[in-house]
């Protein structure tokens, strides 16, 4: 029996649902780039849920001796205070040398939970309730078919 494609792929849009409530709750969210970066991805048999590459950020944090691009900094600034232009550069490159010298709070506080709910009891049932809402007419129409045939 197999699962198609659109059924699967309707499964995984609301496990993206489940994360983009636990990246709000841990209020990560600021300009929703990150969640609009989401996407599902079917492909071999498998699904995949892809976002921004500064996902890692997110999960880890950023641990200290570099600097981090300013522009995306920026964009923080401006979605997380309104402010913008000359100000926001300036926040958001004094920002970026913090970040360089001690790392990221995630960093400090050894990451965040963010995709843990990946592995949490809601996500497998959900994934499960699916597949299985899906499988079971499959088999019951095997079933009969195998009845049937027995019965002749």
């Amino acid at each position: 029996m197999q699962i198609d494609k659109e059924t699967f792929e309707k499964a995984l849009l609301e496990v993206v649902d489940i994360l983009i409530k636990k990246h709000i709750d841990l209020g990560m969210k600021a300009s929703g780039d990150w969640i609009n970066s989401l996407e599902v991805v079917i492909e071999d048999k498998k699904g995949i849920i892809k976002g921004n590459k500064y996902t890692e950020q997110l999960v880890f944090g950023r641990k200290n001796g570099k600097m981090p691009p300013i522009a995306p900094l920026e964009r923080w600034v401006n979605a997380k205070f309104g402010i913008g232009g000359s100000q926001a550069k300036g926040i958001a490159f004094a920002v970026a040398k913090k970040i360089a010298k001690e790392g990221t709070e995630y960093y400090k506080q050894g990451g965040t939970d963010l995709l843990e709910v990946l592995d949490s009891k809601e996500v497998t049932d959900l994934v499960w309730k699916k597949i299985s809402s899906l499988i079971t007419p499959q088999i019951e129409e095997n079933l009969i078919r195998n009845l049937q045939t027995l019965a002749v």
